[in-house]
Formats: C-alpha cells, structure tokens, sequence
C-alpha cells in the first residue's frame, strides 16, 4: 500500500510539473508550423521562431538553437549581442543566413527576431507574403485583413557609402516591424518582431 502511494504521488508530481513547465510555451505559437496571419489580435510575444521568442536570455536561445537539428548559431564576437542563425548542413557550414536575434544587454531578455529571405521555405500559408510588397500594398489581402498601415515609417539612406535605401515599416499593435531595402535597383523584404 504504500509504496502505491509513493508511486501515485510521484506521477501527480511529474504531471504537475509537466505542465507548469509546459505552461510559459503553451501560449507560444511556432512560426514555421502555423500561418500567423490569421491570428486575430496578434502580437509578436505570442510567438517562435524555431522555438526562440522575445524575452529568452542569450544562453536559453542557445541551448533551444542547439538542440534543433534544423538550424546552427553563429555567435560573433565584434556584435556579442547579436546571434546569426543558420540553417545546419551535414558539413554544419554556414550556408543561408534564416534569422537574427539582438539583446539590448548581456542580462536583458531578446528584443528583436528578424526573418531573413532564406528562411522563406520554413514560412506558412500568407505568412511569407510578409517578405513580398504585399505590405505596402493597400490593396493586397494581407494589407487589409492583418496588417494596415504601418503606424511609423522610417527611412534611411546609405547610398553615400554601401548603396542601400531601406525603409522600415513598425506595425505597433504587432510588434512587427518590416524592412523593405534596395540595393542596386534591387528590392527585398524582411520581417521581424521586436519588444
């Protein structure tokens, strides 16, 4: 008898804490598996990129980046508050540049993802159209029904010395903000989310 009580509290105790582990990533929504564009109401703490989200510390972005067979980190040590993540090659070379991840500080949580055009293959339903021209244009699907205007427009011009026109589109309500850049005549779109 009891060592069925001992049994019966120890599964009660890995139940519990299976689920008060669980519950700070059950509201998380997985970036490469659910179209975020149909999210009513969406803001950008309510979602992961390869299970990274906004607020992880450095070190448990890491250890998530790490145990995805998918993706490898570059960390660099003249921007230490910045990791690269790309996608792991056999030869775990780094190939295609899919996201950013920026830290105001070593001790602050992330502040910012920022999606890359290689990581388009990995995007769901609409949620790619967030890298096309379909943000600026008011009569797209994806203007209309997610995003709208963007509340701030910022523009920079870097032609006097790297050739580059960007302008970012921050959509406060999301915490989305989009770049559209132009480099040589040539248009690209990337999209992020920041707090």
């Amino acid at each position: 008898m009891k060592h069925k009580i001992i049994h019966a509290s120890a599964i009660l105790f890995l139940i519990i804490f299976s689920l008060h582990t669980l519950q700070g990533q059950t509201h998380k929504i997985e970036l490469t598996k659910f179209d975020i564009t149909r999210i009513k109401n969406f803001s950008s703490d309510r979602v992961s990129a390869f299970g990274v989200c906004l607020g992880m510390s450095k070190s448990t972005a890491i250890d998530v980046i790490m145990a995805n067979s998918e993706i490898i980190p570059l960390l660099n040590k003249n921007r230490p508050l910045t990791i690269q993540v790309y996608k792991r090659t056999p030869e775990k070379k780094f190939e295609e540049l899919l996201m950013s991840l920026e830290w105001a500080s070593e001790t602050a949580g992330l502040k910012e993802i920022k999606i890359l055009d290689a990581c388009r293959p990995y995007l769901i339903g609409n949620t790619k159209q967030l890298m096309t021209s379909d943000v600026i244009n008011r009569n797209s699907t994806l203007y209309k029904t997610f995003l709208g205007k963007a509340d701030l427009t910022k523009k920079n011009d870097y032609t006097s010395f790297i050739n580059i026109l960007s302008t970012v589109y921050y959509y406060k309500s999301k915490k989305i903000k989009v770049e559209k850049q132009v480099i040589e005549g040539k248009t690209s779109y990337t999209f992020g989310f920041y707090r």
